[in-house]
């Protein structure tokens, strides 16, 4: 099959029109087809690029090319196909096409370069002037929608690109000081039990400090221990800090390390009160926030927090307009309601496949089927409008015949879908999922290419931190092959001295910054 794409040069910048053309040729034939750029004979104005594509391929072919090639010539492309016809059959192709290049001229105004594929199809006949106030309500609040869930989209992709570079580059060398730190305690141990003959009382209590400092650390990063250290780990709580080892053993009833866990969160709960007064210029109080909650329940808890505020508006007397407000508000959203049910009835029946002779429309409309149960049942408003919109568009429908009160219950719903997407892109770089790569609100905007660079930053401070692990346990060891004494502890005095604020560091300049 042979596709023709037209390029009216009028409205296309002239440096952009081989560059058009070749990027037009590269996405749809892969370069594995011959492409030819041409004049039109009627209109030396255009430029057509001629290639062939297997007939299957044709709709993935305009699909695509709708989608990327507006990003050059916007609202100046057209598109025809030319198969083996007699006269006739060409006369009536003719017209049937120049119907189509009217219909998809229309609908470029209106539509944006990045429309969902699912809502593609969008047609208000006439010029937008004269479009209606609730017209453009709606097609405001659908672009925005698609903007959205695009913004969405590319940025959980980039913290997927990212979580597996960290996969690759960052987790290996974090298993690398795993196991550097429980050699270091094994050393540390060592030392301290003093095979029978324990140094000083000072320098025992400096070895449990850097053993303490080096569990802290483990906790922090949720690392799995044996009992033997687990138990080691409340033996020295219980000599040096008992208070703690109190605390510590009531928490482990809920898991190992949970007493650092909770202390972690009391310090995350602090950053969230002031990422939220700045956010909302509203002060909370968190005090009832629970490391225990899961994350449903920790956002439940913090919109009734938002809910009952003083200052939140709704808690304000109402003044009658903003009473008459509220009730139009409700009437519009069970009217609403009511729309999308019947929108939903009427595609069912539209596309409910058993009633299809044609196996190929029926095949179609099974998998139209498919989304519209799957959307519904999602609640999933811009999708079940999309799909009304695409069939109208593919059965010559016009979209400007929809009543007023449908396009007004269509543009709430979508507002409404807006709100969501916003605060789900909002969340996204706190979902636990993303927690290794330790973003937060401000890091997460930035492009992957400055992440990716920090990223490397990481796997590089990570491997240094393992290398410094090595060097301090090799230390120690050295020390340990020297006879008991006063030089010897000396050493290990002043080896322990360095050590201890070391480890601090480290555990600091590596802790997750997890929300909840």
């Amino acid at each position: 099959m042979m596709v023709h794409v037209y390029v009216d040069l009028s409205v296309l910048p002239e440096d952009k029109h081989f560059r058009s053309m070749r990027f037009c040729a590269e996405t749809t034939t892969d370069s594995k087809e011959s492409v030819e750029i041409v004049h039109d004979e009627g209109d030396q104005k255009t430029l057509i690029a001629k290639f062939s594509v297997p007939k299957a391929r044709q709709m993935d072919v305009v699909d695509k090319i709708t989608q990327k090639f507006a990003d050059f010539v916007e609202d100046s492309i057209d598109f025809g196909a030319s198969f083996p016809r007699s006269a006739a059959e060409e006369r009536k192709a003719k017209k049937a096409s120049e119907r189509a290049k009217s219909k998809r001229k229309a609908q470029a105004k209106t539509s944006a370069p990045d429309a969902d594929p699912h809502t593609v199809g969008l047609v208000f006949t006439g010029k937008p002037s004269e479009l209606s106030k609730t017209q453009r309500a709606f097609l405001k609040a659908k672009n925005k929608v698609e903007r959205l869930r695009k913004e969405l989209a590319g940025k959980t992709d980039t913290f997927n690109r990212l979580l597996a570079q960290h996969t690759e580059l960052v987790a290996p060398q974090l298993d690398r000081v795993t196991e550097r730190q429980k050699r270091l305690i094994e050393v540390c141990l060592l030392f301290h039990s003093g095979d029978g003959k324990p140094p000083a009382k000072t320098i025992r209590k400096k070895l449990a400090q850097c053993m303490l400092e080096l569990f802290s650390s483990l906790f922090d990063r949720e690392v799995q221990l044996d009992q033997r250290l687990v138990d080691l780990h409340q033996s020295l709580l219980e000599t040096y800090y008992p208070t703690a080892a109190d605390e510590d053993q009531d928490a482990q009833d809920d898991g190992v390390g949970a007493h650092h866990a909770e202390a972690a969160f009391n310090i995350q709960k602090g950053l969230l009160e002031e990422e939220l007064f700045f956010e909302t210029g509203v002060r909370l109080d968190l005090s009832g926030l629970r490391s225990d909650m899961s994350e449903a329940e920790a956002m439940a808890h913090l919109a009734n927090l938002l809910d009952d505020h003083p200052q939140n508006p709704k808690n304000r007397k109402k003044t009658k307009r903003q009473q008459d407000k509220e009730a139009k508000e409700k009437l519009a959203a069970e009217a609403r309601a009511k729309n999308i049910n019947t929108v939903y009835r009427q595609l069912a029946r539209l596309f409910h496949p058993d009633l299809e002779q044609d196996p190929e429309l029926k095949s179609k409309k099974e998998r139209l089927m498919k989304e519209l149960t799957a959307a519904y049942e999602a609640g999933d408003l811009h999708t079940i409008l999309g799909l009304e919109l695409r069939w109208l568009q593919n059965h010559d429908g016009d979209i400007s015949r929809l009543s007023d009160d449908k396009l007004q219950a269509y543009t709430a719903a979508l507002e409404e879908q807006s709100t969501e997407i916003e605060a789900e892109i909002c969340m996204l770089a706190h979902h636990p999922r993303f927690a290794p790569l330790r973003l937060d609100m401000f890091r997460s905007g930035l492009p992957y290419a400055e992440l990716l660079r920090d990223l490397k930053n990481e796997a590089h401070h990570t491997r240094v931190w393992a290398a410094d692990l090595d060097i301090s346990t090799a230390s120690i060891e050295r020390i340990k092959t020297q006879p008991a004494g006063k030089a010897r502890d000396k050493a290990l005095s002043a080896c322990l001295r360095d050590l201890y604020p070391m480890l601090i560091d480290q555990t600091d300049e590596h802790r997750l910054d997890l929300l909840f």
